[in-house]
């Protein structure tokens, strides 16, 4: 929450005094929105109309124009997609009923160490998930990491897309109700 005060009609932002709230001769760590309030901070609601700032039930309202409002609006919703794509929502396949996920980096370092493996004649490979691990044959464990391959690739440009679907949004409605969960490719799901 960001809070601020008028002085002359211009709005200025709170700042920390030694990383805290100056109250009756006090800095206060961790203030409440009570004590804001008291020491003559109020919290800043942004809106988007153009007109002159003011405070009403102890809330400054703080104009910031339409174009600010849209592009705070596009910048919000861009880390919410962007949340989205690295949580479990997106991040997560099953192995059996496990569900895990393997960082890029480490897929890649899987199917290399794999592939030599193989090469060498020793046919099962161990895929660890914290301090559980499993054995699989070498065969299976490339096949696994080819289709979650595909389905990062999938969900790398399904992510993209709702980016750049977002990024030309012009109103603030739309961008709100922009809904950026859909179009995924379906969860992987391997059994043992």
């Amino acid at each position: 929450m960001k809070y601020g005060k008028l002085e002359n009609n211009i709005l200025v932002p709170f700042e920390p005094i030694k990383h805290g709230l100056l109250l009756n001769n006090y800095i206060i760590y961790n203030p409440t929105k009570e004590q804001y309030i008291e020491a003559g901070w109020f919290p800043i609601e942004e809106i988007s109309n153009d007109g002159q700032d003011y405070i009403e039930d102890n809330i400054l309202y703080h104009y910031i124009g339409y174009n600010n409002a849209l592009n705070n609006a596009i910048n919000k919703k861009l880390k919410e997609i962007e949340d989205y794509d690295i949580s479990d929502n997106v991040n997560v396949f099953y192995l059996g009923e496990m569900p895990l996920w393997i960082p890029r980096e480490t897929r890649v370092s899987l199917q290399n160490s794999t592939a030599i493996l193989l090469k060498n004649n020793i046919t099962t490979a161990t895929l660890w998930h914290k301090t559980m691990h499993f054995d699989l044959s070498g065969e299976l464990l490339l096949h696994l990491l080819d289709e979650l391959e595909i389905y990062a690739l999938q969900c790398f440009n399904k992510t993209a897309e709702h980016k750049a679907n977002v990024m030309q949004l012009t109103t603030i409605e739309d961008v709100e109700n922009y809904n950026y969960t859909v179009g995924y490719p379906e969860k992987l799901t391997f059994t043992l």
